[in-house]
């Protein structure tokens, strides 16, 4: 029973025991599966964490493989050593300053560069470099040309130098040939100067005695002619004609205007005797007679003979006047001493004008009624006479420029304003009636340029 009751202890140390035992198991197993389940965890968690820097299809790569071998050579991470390798690749790209620079900022650059898209860096630089090597030698050629072009010009310079000295040298020789010759020239033109200055004192002689001449000539026809005329008269009274029969002229030397003072064959001018004084006026013809003893009218008809020539008024001075030929005879021409004559012309003729109107003496582009005075007294001065009303003796009426009424002024402006208008249009119907009157009464009506074109007086 000892022994049982021992057995049975044992047994019971044993299950308790073993029931221990199998609680630790128990608790160690739970344990462990604890562990495992957080070690799977952590595992899942570092292979998601793994998964952002290297995929598990990208280990197997060549280029991963390389990077590892050299990231352990180095005793770095991969992504450590690939990170060091993109600032270094950045810096020889882009410079110091752009380490941290990515790829797309490094292909903006490149873009900016002049790059396009799909070139690499080195195909940049390797075209940069074609380009620089072609511009070198294009430059090189350039400088080959420069260098040749500033040869020519040093041997042209040199050749130019030479010319002028050459040229230096001729030129002393000809001024001293052209001094020379000056001198000679000199010499003949003072010869000639003097044969000259010897020939028009005989051409002046022989004139002069010609002249002398042709008027002692013209002198003693005339002398004859009278002696003529006075046997002729003689002799008719010793016949008993009745001098009653004969017609009266008026003395030849009475009827010559001008004489003839030069002539000019060339323009076909010449110059006459009378001039401002005379009260010549441009446009009056004149005919040309050889002696005033030519002017003789015809006996039957009272006309006188038709003259060599025909010459018009273009110029008057004071003292003489200049007139064009027109008209002359073939075979007869105009020479010094003929005499002029005109059948209307009369010399002591006084004639009347009546001025009226503004005028701008001045030429200062406004007309006033107190320039028509100076107008008058120019007149006056040239020899006319002045009239204040049309009659029948008056030969010309000398307009100026018609004055301006304006608009007629308001009722109820002052007095003064309505008086000067009155006035102004009193002024304005008197001229045109001048002007109505003039054209009745056929008197020719005259502006101020043909007034002064007419007495041969102009401005200046």
């Amino acid at each position: 029973m000892a022994a049982r009751t021992g057995a049975s202890v044992g047994v019971a140390v044993t299950i308790t025991i073993l029931g221990v035992l199998s609680l630790g198991l128990f608790v160690l197993s739970m344990v462990f599966y604890g562990n495992a389940a957080k070690a799977q965890q952590e595992q899942a968690q570092v292979q998601a964490e793994s998964e952002d820097f290297i995929r598990a299809s990208e280990r197997e790569r060549e280029g991963v493989r390389r990077a590892l071998s050299q990231a352990n050579a180095d005793r770095k991470s991969v992504v450590d050593y690939l990170l060091t390798q993109m600032r270094e690749s950045m810096t020889l790209a882009a410079g110091p300053d752009a380490a941290d620079l990515t790829a797309s900022g490094l292909r903006d650059q490149m873009a900016d560069l002049g790059g396009g898209e799909g070139d690499s860096l080195a195909g940049m630089i390797r075209d940069r470099d074609a380009s620089i090597a072609d511009l070198t030698t294009r430059l090189d050629e350039a400088e080959s040309d420069r260098q040749a072009a500033l040869d020519r010009a040093a041997a042209e310079a040199a050749r130019v130098a030479q010319i002028e000295s050459e040229f230096a040298i001729a030129g002393d020789a000809m001024g001293d040939d052209v001094g020379t010759m000056r001198s000679d020239l000199q010499g003949v033109w003072q010869r000639v100067s003097d044969l000259e200055a010897q020939m028009n004192d005989r051409v002046n002689r022989i004139q002069t005695d010609a002249s002398d001449e042709q008027s002692r000539l013209r002198t003693t026809i005339a002398e004859q002619r009278t002696e003529i005329r006075v046997l002729q008269s003689q002799l008719a009274r010793a016949r008993g004609d009745r001098p009653t029969d004969r017609v009266t002229s008026i003395p030849e030397e009475a009827l010559a205007d001008a004489e003839v003072r030069r002539v000019d064959p060339v323009a076909r001018e010449v110059v006459l005797s009378i001039g401002r004084g005379e009260k010549v006026i441009l446009g009056m013809t004149f005919a040309i007679y050889a002696d005033s003893t030519d002017i003789r009218p015809d006996p039957a008809t009272g006309d006188y003979p038709r003259g060599k020539a025909v010459v018009e008024i273009t110029r008057v001075n004071d003292g003489f006047s200049v007139a064009r030929i027109i008209e002359e005879s073939r075979g007869n021409p105009i020479i010094k001493g003929d005499v002029a004559a005109n059948a209307v012309y009369d010399p002591n003729k006084t004639y009347k004008f009546m001025v009226y109107g503004n005028f701008d003496l001045d030429r200062d582009g406004i007309a006033t009624p107190l320039e028509g005075e100076d107008l008058k007294a120019l007149i006056q001065r040239w020899g006319g006479d002045l009239a204040r009303e049309i009659s029948g003796d008056l030969d010309y009426v000398v307009l100026g420029e018609k004055p301006v009424l304006g608009p007629e002024p308001p009722t109820g402006s002052p007095v003064e304003v309505v008086e000067e208008f009155l006035r102004r249009k009193r002024i304005i119907e008197r001229y045109d009636q001048l002007f109505e009157s003039a054209q009745t009464t056929a008197i020719p009506v005259l502006n101020e340029n043909r007034l002064r074109t007419l007495i041969g007086d102009f401005p200046g």
